[in-house]
């Protein structure tokens, strides 16, 4: 029985306390619309007091609420001026009272905001409104504590502050603060403000903190120009910092300064790829608020690297400085073929809604070009780029291609008024020309590549839809590089180092949508043309390209038939015409339509198991016998037909006759003739898929 009558006490109790809560509640929100604090106070007091550009703010809201323990609730906040758009708007504000003076007076001790959402002019003066409002705060004792800031036209966001402002005393404010998390990727924000000094600093450290200066800096590049956001979406940096930093501010404007230790540095710098580095970074930023002014620097150090940028933005205009040394490791710092050494730069560029102007000086040395798979290396001696005038430069290069000497120098000039321009005018030398260097390199080349390309999982353009135009024609390597340009380069291979061989001059000639490749070589014994066109603006693009080689006594090995049989070689004749639509090495040798025919006098087939197969089927030697070899095929897609083989010497003629289908396979018909026994023999060869003999039948 008292069980039960202690549990009705505890409820009477409870339900008084509940009553009493609620009536207490329900007399001071009635007090609040009475004395209508809102308009007599927040509106009076605080936002009136408040001047924005000489002009008055106005002050507008949807509702209120007010709850005993948490304050006075105002919803859906507009601070604005009726001439202007608006300024400000606040998710919304809670005003905390005293409660032990809640009986006789309203007077705020504390006030929240919550999403403070600002869209600041440019011009306007962001100390004249704080001091304004500190000014208040002092005056009437007030706390003021934000949570979450956004100020749109100076792109600074910030979701996870929680900044305190508290009165210490007739002069100054005690600042505290935090962004981010609890334990890490955060900043601790402290100072004070003396509202009588004309210069204010407040304090933060930052701890691995996420840092991303694209929002601060590179947003604000090539503001003129259309094509600065393919640029900028080529442009990408973020990294970790732990350090300090501070701002300062006066009436003139703010400075802000950061300095510390960074890593995971992760970067796309239009090409060049940086990857989880460690270093030090110094960061400052200028900015006037009576003018339209702003400074913006960026300096990191890492490795045996060091780069600085700097922006200055001055009444519609930009002056941008990029300066420092590169080292490319090809590892953590990479480029899209594998470099590796050092790149000193400085270049500076000036940009206003009618001119952009662009000088530089770029120098590499001792670079190479890593290229993967069989490419060559290109190793670069000494290679610089100088303005010899505004958006004109002289390009200089002395290097190797897989030891052979080379020089480039060339002319560029650049037009960035609507879209990157570009023209180059040149002359690209290779010294000294070996061209069993360049031979034995082709042939490296071409069983790589076709080996490449006849996997049954090798990527054709057809199986991937529009695949040119998404990876080349509306790529920003084609906007940024390709798009406008206009290249004019002669080309010469001088210095034979074999004898009978030509020198070779020509010219490689590209615009936005064509490019041309053409060399010829003659002297009295020998004649060479290479010739290359493509169309790469089609939907696929179209291939074109003829070689005719004719030389007599070349004193060249042909690694793809013999070794150390250049002895042997009279004459050799080999002429290639192909067209083709494509863009992976699957379409060049699948998709193409070509004829070739090579013949060769003299030359000792090397020895390998096709050879050994005849010399059984015939019972005959064919070692160290220098032969007349003569090969003519024709094909279209993945069809070989007609294939012509001969070879004839002293002894014998051995001619084949058929047709092969990369996928099917195919055969050749011999006919063999024994000049010394006149011996007449006719065999098949069956050729596999896969492009190996096998012996048939003798009849």
């Amino acid at each position: 029985m008292n069980y039960k009558k202690h549990i009705l006490i505890i409820f009477l109790c409870i339900l008084l306390l509940a009553i009493t809560i609620f009536t207490i509640n329900y007399l001071i929100e009635e007090k609040i619309k009475n004395q209508d604090i809102i308009n007599h106070f927040f509106r009076d007091k605080i936002i009136n007091e408040i001047s924005y550009d000489n002009n008055k703010i106005e002050f507008q809201y949807l509702g209120t609420n007010y709850h005993i323990l948490r304050g006075l609730r105002i919803n859906g906040i507009k601070i604005y001026i009726p001439e202007t758009k608006e300024i400000c708007k606040i998710d919304h504000i809670i005003i905390q009272f005293n409660f032990l003076k809640l009986l006789y007076t309203l007077e705020p001790k504390k006030i929240l905001i919550f999403n403070l959402d600002c869209n600041f002019k440019n011009n306007v003066n962001i100390n004249n409104i704080i001091n304004q409002i500190f000014k208040l705060l002092i005056q009437y004792s007030i706390e003021l504590e934000i949570y979450s800031a956004k100020f749109q036209n100076h792109q600074y966001n910030f979701p996870d502050l929680n900044l305190l402002f508290i009165p210490e005393n007739k002069q100054e404010i005690t600042i505290k603060g935090k962004y981010g998390k609890e334990n890490k990727d955060n900043i601790d924000i402290f100072g004070k403000w003396n509202i009588s000094k004309l210069q204010n600093r407040i304090h933060f450290n930052l701890n691995h903190f996420k840092f991303l200066p694209k929002k601060t800096i590179l947003n604000d590049i090539w503001v003129y120009h259309n094509f600065s956001k393919i640029l900028k979406n080529n442009i990408s940096i973020s990294f970790f910092i732990t350090g300090k930093g501070s701002i300062d501010f006066t009436d003139e404007g703010y400075a802000l300064n950061i300095y510390g230790d960074f890593h995971q540095f992760n970067s796309n710098i239009l090409f060049i790829n940086i990857k989880d580095i460690r270093g030090k970074i110094k960061f400052t930023e200028i900015k006037a608020f009576l003018r339209d002014y702003l400074n913006q620097s960026f300096e990191i150090q890492f490795d045996k690297s060091k780069l600085y940028f700097e922006k200055v933005h001055n009444e519609n205009n930009n002056n941008i400085k990029l300066s420092g040394n590169l080292f490319i490791n090809n590892s953590n710092i990479k480029t899209p073929i594998n470099s590796k050494g050092n790149i000193d730069f400085d270049i500076k560029i000036f940009e206003s809604n009618k001119n952009f102007d662009l000088s530089s000086i770029i120098n590499l040395n001792k670079f190479i070009l890593l290229q993967e798979k069989f490419f060559p290396i290109i190793f670069l001696k000494n290679a610089t780029i100088n303005s010899n005038s505004m958006n004109q430069f002289l390009l200089n290069i002395d290097g190797t291609i897989n030891s052979l000497d080379f020089n480039y120098n060339a002319s560029l000039n650049f037009d960035f008024n609507l879209f990157p321009s570009w023209k180059i005018n040149g002359t690209f030398t290779l010294l000294e020309t070996n061209y069993q260097v360049l031979l034995d390199l082709f042939s490296d080349l071409y069983n790589y590549y076709i080996k490449d390309a006849t996997k049954e999982n090798a990527p054709k353009y057809e199986d991937l839809g529009p695949a040119w135009e998404n990876k080349f024609s509306n790529s920003n390597f084609y906007k940024i590089y390709l798009k406008n340009i206009s290249i004019n380069n002669n080309i010469q291979f001088l210095n034979s180092k074999q004898k009978n061989i030509p020198e070779l001059k020509g010219n490689f000639i590209t615009n936005d949508k064509i490019l041309t490749l053409s060399l010829n070589g003659d002297n009295q014994k020998s004649h060479i043309t290479i010739q290359y066109n493509i169309d790469y603006l089609q939907m696929v693009p179209y291939h074109n390209l003829f070689l005719l080689f004719d030389l007599k006594q070349p004193e060249l090995e042909l690694p793809f038939l013999c070794k150390n049989c250049k002895k042997y070689i009279n004459r050799t004749l080999f002429s290639y015409t192909s067209n083709f639509n494509g863009i992976y090495i699957a379409d060049f040798y699948l998709n193409n339509t070509s004829n070739l025919k090579f013949e060769v006098d003299s030359i000792i087939i090397e020895n390998d198991y096709r050879r050994e197969m005849i010399e059984k089927l015939l019972s005959i030697d064919l070692a160290n016998i220098p032969v007349q070899l003569k090969i003519n095929y024709s094909s279209y897609g993945v069809i070989y037909t007609p294939i012509q083989i001969e070879t004839e010497n002293e002894k014998y003629i051995l001619r084949g006759f058929g047709n092969y289908n990369i996928f099917n396979g195919g055969k050749l018909n011999f006919y063999f003739y024994n000049k010394e026994t006149k011996l007449n023999r006719n065999f098949v060869i069956k050729i596999r898929k896969d492009g190996i003999w096998i012996p048939s039948y003798l009849y």
